[in-house]
Formats: C-alpha cells, sequence, structure tokens
C-alpha cells in the first residue's frame, strides 16, 4: 500500500477481491450521489467476502444473486432510473413447513433490521430494504452488508432453520463461493479527507528487554472511503492507529513515534527529531474479531 504525507493528496488505493470468477477493482469513491449503483453494491459483497452473479430481472433491472455459506439470497433493485436505484431489497426464502406466523410477528416486533413474512406457499422469507435516493457511500454500502449478514444468522436462528440452503440455492453456482482474508480496515466517514498512521508490536525485544513496536504513515484516505490497514492473520493482541483531518484528530493514550513525512520507524523510545502522538488501541480479543477483522469508523 502507498504511503504518503498528510497533505491529503487524493490518491487511489486499489484492492482484488475475486469472486465468482470476476476480478474487481475498489477505489476510495463515493457511491452514486442520487441512488445507488448495482456495480457499489457488487463491490461492498465482494469486499466483505460474498460471491455474486449480477444480471438483470425480467424488468431490465440489476439484480444479484449471492450466498452466505448455502444460504442464497438476492439483492432486488427498485426506483431504477437507468443504471442509479433508490431502493434496494437484500432477500432471502426458505422453504419449510414448521414455521409459524406467530414466529414472523414476533420477529417483527422484537428486531429492528429486517422484515419477516410468510408467503403465499407458508413458507418463511425475510426481506431488508435499503432507501438509498441520497446515495450511499462505500462505507455505507458495506456496513448495510454486515448488517444483513448478522440479521440473516439471527433469523435462522430465530426459526430453528437446520436445512443447508435456502430455497435458491441449489440453482447457485456453490463452487464461485468467495475467499478473502479478514482485515482491520478503516472507514473514513468524517467529511473530510484523513490521514492515518498505524503501529503494533514487531515480536521483538530491545537489548533491555522491553518490547520493540513499529509505526508506519501515512494513509491517505478520502471521505467517505475504506482501506485495510492489516490483514489476518492478526499475529498481535492490539493493535493502534492515530488520525488526522484539517480541523480534527483522532488519537487515544497509547503513544508513538511519528514524523512529518512518510516514515516506518522501530523503537522504544522517540528520537529527538520525531514527533509523539497518542494511538488509538484496537484489542483483537474482543468478540471474535480474529476470525472476522474489524472496522474502524471515523465519524465526525
Amino acid at each position: 500500500m502507498g504511503i504518503h504525507r498528510k497533505s491529503i493528496k487524493r490518491v487511489e488505493c486499489l484492492l482484488a477481491c475475486l469472486a465468482i470468477g470476476s476480478v474487481v477493482l475498489f477505489s476510495p469513491t463515493v457511491a452514486a450521489a442520487d441512488g445507488v449503483d448495482a456495480d457499489d453494491v457488487v463491490n461492498a459483497l465482494a469486499h466483505e467476502g460474498f460471491p455474486f452473479d449480477l444480471r438483470e430481472d425480467a424488468f431490465g433491472d440489476p439484480e444479484i444473486k449471492s450466498a452466505m455459506g448455502d444460504t442464497a439470497f438476492d439483492v432486488l433493485f427498485f426506483d431504477c432510473d437507468w443504471d442509479i436505484c433508490d431502493t434496494i431489497t437484500f432477500s432471502a426464502a426458505y422453504v419449510s413447513d414448521t414455521v409459524s406466523m406467530a414466529q414472523m410477528n414476533q420477529w417483527n416486533t422484537d428486531t429492528l433490521h429486517g422484515q419477516a413474512y410468510l408467503d403465499d406457499d407458508d413458507d418463511p422469507n425475510l426481506d431488508f430494504t435499503i432507501l438509498a435516493a441520497g446515495g450511499l457511500t462505500d462505507s455505507n454500502l458495506r456496513q448495510i452488508v454486515r448488517q444483513w449478514a448478522v440479521s440473516l444468522a439471527e433469523f435462522e436462528d430465530h426459526i430453528g432453520w437446520t436445512g443447508n440452503s435456502g430455497r435458491a440455492a441449489a440453482a447457485f453456482d456453490r463452487a464461485a463461493v468467495a475467499s478473502r482474508a479478514s482485515t482491520i480496515e478503516v472507514c473514513n466517514n468524517s467529511g473530510d479527507g484523513v490521514s492515518v498512521a498505524y503501529a503494533t508490536a514487531t515480536g521483538g525485544t530491545d537489548s533491555a528487554g522491553d518490547t520493540l513496536f513499529r509505526s508506519e504513515g501515512w494513509l491517505n484516505i478520502d471521505d467517505g472511503a475504506c482501506t485495510d490497514v492489516w490483514e489476518s492473520p492478526f499475529e498481535n493482541r492490539y493493535y493502534y492507529i492515530y488520525a488526522e483531518a484539517d480541523d480534527r484528530k483522532y488519537e487515544g493514550e497509547y503513544f508513538f513515534c511519528t514524523l512529518e513525512e512518510a516514515f516506518e520507524i522501530v523503537d522504544t523510545q522517540c528520537a529527538a527529531d520525531y514527533e509523539r502522538n497518542g494511538f488509538l488501541q484496537i484489542d483483537m480479543s474482543e468478540g471474535n474479531r480474529m476470525q472476522i477483522g474489524h472496522v474502524i469508523n471515523l465519524d465526525p
């Protein structure tokens, strides 16, 4: 990844991700200002490790076939003007004769994300509809995909799903399941460009037995964009970041050496010409971060 100084030069960090035989290039751009383009959703799905098959439905609107594990789901687009759509719906259907209307009503009462219902065949379905008329950033779309995955897993627990596929899974190409390393990712929602420095232990010690840390910088991230900073396997428990925008800092209580220009420093104490900045700590032992990674959101 490129290392640049925090003059907020607008650089693009291109990432490649393989999904269903296609290579998708990610750039730190903002999704369509007045709606969502299907390619933006494809990028978000692929970045989060989901397979995709982009096609047109019977009305000429985009439609995406995807899957979480063995459960197939669709992403449907509505209110479209050319390639830009104002509404998207994530939708999964199951074949089961043991799920009651009372279970659907209970889900809808207790759960904010996703609407449950029984279709004409009395089979359970889950829809997750997003209004996107005002536009969504890349970061927004990735968070929506993550929330859909959480809702889908919770819904399957709610209905006691023990099958090994959603209704459409048999028709889905099972061999085309994407695999992607989990990452520690920084998403910039600050409203301005930011520059990020990052640090972690090297695994070694100095002559006094003190832990050696490596601090590096700078990564420039445009507003609405995300950048991977570390990739699994995560060898350390703790990782650290520090970020600056034109009018604010994202800092914490853990101090590491930095420089005004691009740098890579391995040291236990800062030399005289170094700066010291307080970094935020990320504890990868929390929850299942070691397995699925973690996202640091830089909010306004």
